[in-house]
């Protein structure tokens, strides 16, 4: 109906493509209006009038005649789902007919249906690509094949002469669960590379978030990030394990084969991925996920049930090595300990996992090469 090279051309032009109408394209605003307002209900109110104010003029009856796109640019959550769909109820049109499409929250379309199913209710209809990455294209041109052998290679000597077990890169906003998930990784501190970029909360604000994501009945739990923060965080100093003069931000940096991301990389065999969203009921993938399988990590997302959709985008799971199951679990908290776990399970076995990465390589390269072809055919449509 509507390729991604149409979208493109009319983000740059403002040319329709034939026989459909893009009614717009939904950006960062409305993320703006989600991190103001604390209350879920005054958030889809607020995203409600916002739409209003936003399509103000366009008529919406012509999706009696033909379809209507609107296209969403950025990570998804179930507010801007509902809001819309509040929106587009009280607009004159055939709302079956309306198409919205996003590119970065695979599984939301099937969350979508079911909702509308629980409401007996008709609705627009969701539409999830391939993410589009273009953005994050390194320093080689997008007809180029990176030689990945000679990449890989290149880590495997890094691994041999200074390894860490994993790394977790930060973020460029402050938020609970990015904090939760850098105080529990600093329990593995000496043996990772741990960024996180921005300020922590104060203690009593993380351990509110802490009770309520393991529903005010885990106290172990309350105990140990209270002894990581005092440990890590109350001296003021906390912002990551390896020299910030050595090695700057990481923040936006494209992904390629240099650069502070790669140094750190190709020194480390776990990848502890946190997406833009993890708590949500459906999964959200971003450069940071595929920023893993470009440098040959092994990843371990804390994303609810993201491993089944990077199947489906072709990528090879290392099942032989990780148990992915805590992958599927609703809880984040519950996701957080299975990849604590499962860290924790491979510390001091470097060479172990040294071994496997020589006796996988074509597994690690597979992977590289289907992440970067993302980005490249992104790339290419964008010229």
């Amino acid at each position: 109906m509507v390729e991604w090279s149409q979208i493109l051309a009319f983000q740059r032009s403002g040319i329709q493509p034939a026989g459909v109408d893009i009614v717009g394209i939904l950006d960062e605003k409305v993320h703006q209006l989600l991190r103001d307002l604390p209350i879920v209900s005054t958030k889809i109110d607020a995203i409600t009038q916002f739409l209003h104010v936003q399509f103000q003029g366009h008529d919406w009856t012509q999706s009696f005649a033909r379809p209507q796109i609107i296209y969403y640019a950025d990570a998804l959550r179930p507010e801007i789902l509902v809001a819309l769909h509040q929106y587009l109820r009280t607009q004159c049109g055939n709302i079956e007919n309306i198409y919205f499409f996003t590119s970065q929250n695979p599984g939301s379309d099937r969350w979508w249906h079911e909702w509308c199913q629980l409401y007996r209710d008709k609705s627009y209809r969701l539409v999830n690509w391939t993410p589009d990455h273009s953005f994050w294209l390194g320093n080689f041109d997008a007809d180029q094949e990176p030689d990945l052998d000679h990449y890989f290679q290149q880590k495997m000597h890094a691994l041999q002469h200074d390894s860490r077990l994993f790394m977790l890169l930060g973020g460029s906003a402050t938020r609970n669960d990015r904090c939760y998930l850098a105080i529990r990784a600093c329990d593995l501190y000496e043996d990772a590379y741990v960024d996180f970029m921005a300020p922590f909360p104060d203690l009593k604000s993380l351990l509110d978030y802490t009770e309520n994501i393991t529903y005010f009945c885990d106290q172990q739990e309350v105990d140990l990030i209270t002894d990581l923060y005092d440990r890590y965080v109350l001296d003021g100093k906390f912002q990551c394990s390896y020299d910030r003069d050595v090695i700057p931000s990481i923040h936006a940096e494209k992904i390629d084969f240099q650069g502070p991301a790669w140094h750190l990389g190709q020194r480390c065999f776990f990848h502890l991925v946190r997406e833009t969203f993890n708590d949500e009921v459906f999964a959200s993938f971003t450069e940071k996920t595929l920023r893993s399988f470009a440098h040959f990590c092994i990843p371990l997302t804390v994303t609810h049930d993201l491993i089944r959709h990077l199947r489906d985008f072709g990528f090879w799971l290392p099942d032989d090595l990780v148990d992915y199951s805590y992958q599927t679990q609703a809880s984040y908290h519950q996701r957080v300990t299975g990849a604590m776990d499962i860290l924790a399970s491979w510390r001091g076995r470097h060479q172990d996992l040294f071994r496997y990465m020589h006796d996988r390589k074509q597994l690690f390269i597979h992977n590289s090469r289907l992440a970067l072809d993302m980005i490249r055919r992104s790339k290419i449509i964008d010229r």
